[in-house]
């Protein structure tokens, strides 16, 4: 019964550690963050764009608030969204991880 226990215990520990950030289909950008205006495409609320301005991915995210890292230099890890891009937008990004970058 001892050895039960512990074995359930011991996976119980394994399932709930295991996060997003071992989750190998997320995807990783780096890039600019900027809040997203007005647009042909009708998603997202931010954007990641290259340094010379170029559009990579619209942004959203449920558990980052993507408004403290405006104008600044990040590198975003989330999952890209199926069905996007649309309308000749980017891809969509769920963002779960967020960092920013020291230039």
């Amino acid at each position: 019964m001892h050895k039960l226990i512990l074995l359930l215990l011991t996976m119980s520990i394994y399932v709930f550690s295991c996060t997003d950030k071992d989750d190998p289909a997320l995807k990783s950008a780096e890039g600019v963050l900027k809040k997203l205006e007005a647009s042909t495409f009708m998603y997202g609320t931010h954007l990641l764009e290259t340094d010379s301005g170029t559009i990579q991915y619209a942004l959203k995210s449920k558990t980052v608030n993507l408004d403290l890292y405006n104008d600044e230099k990040v590198k975003v890890k989330g999952n890209l969204i199926d069905g996007y891009p649309v309308d000749g937008g980017p891809e969509y990004m769920e963002v779960k991880e967020i960092e920013r970058i020291n230039k």
